[in-house]
């Protein structure tokens, strides 16, 4: 999961370099009401930020679940040698 995570971040990211998002021009004054109205995000950047953290989150898992796994392993081969 790790592996694939940090493919389509990588795709993910080329392509935010490759298509960069318009640059943002300053917001226009707003009144109270229009502060109320919810704008969408730029999605690309969306979506780069959203697999960014799906990519640290399986890393994590990864390096959790190995540690776990190394330390089962070292404790079977301890009891077997006892």
């Amino acid at each position: 999961m790790s592996v694939l995570a940090t493919l389509s971040l990588s795709c993910l990211v080329a392509i935010e370099i490759v298509f960069p998002p318009p640059p943002l021009s300053p917001p226009p004054e707003r009144s109270l009401l229009d502060l109320l109205e919810f704008d969408l995000p730029d999605p690309q950047l969306l979506i780069v930020v959203t697999m960014l953290v799906v990519d640290l989150a399986s890393f994590a898992g990864l390096i959790i679940t190995t540690l776990l796994d190394w330390v089962g392993t070292r404790h079977r081969q301890r009891q077997r040698s006892a």
